[in-house]
């Protein structure tokens, strides 16, 4: 079992406020906006029930966000919590990663050279 090493999702706040939301306008410049979350900045979001199986929410109305009002923009409070929520995440991810490849340097450190090279060539990763 091969497992990948996690990606960070985001280097710090700022990269977060920037790369979170390519919809609202104007953040380079005014660093006090942080763009809603659940409309991901656009003012308003599809209901689920208003799916079309063919055509997806083509022809859906648009309704107002209820977090931020329409506004497109969140409080740096709310930003920050949500912000720390991906960390965490990203921290327990990280950390089983590396309780994982403990495990496997112990096992690869109790074979020979010569074992290691034949599960090289004859192990298969999903």
């Amino acid at each position: 079992m091969y497992v990948e090493k996690p990606q960070k999702p985001y280097k710090n706040l700022e990269d977060a406020r920037l790369r979170s939301c390519t919809w609202a306008r104007g953040l380079e410049k005014d660093t006090s906006l942080y763009p809603c979350i659940s409309c991901a900045g656009r003012g308003g979001v599809h209901k689920s029930e208003d799916l079309d199986p063919i055509e997806g929410y083509k022809m859906a109305p648009f309704y107002k966000c209820e977090k931020c009002d329409g506004s497109k923009y969140m409080p740096r409070k709310n930003f920050v919590i949500w912000y720390k929520s991906i960390t965490d995440k990203y921290m327990a991810r990280m950390k089983a990663y590396k309780q994982i490849q403990s495990v496997v340097r112990g096992a690869l450190d109790k074979l020979s050279d010569q074992e290691i090279e034949f599960l090289r060539g004859h192990l298969q990763y999903d």
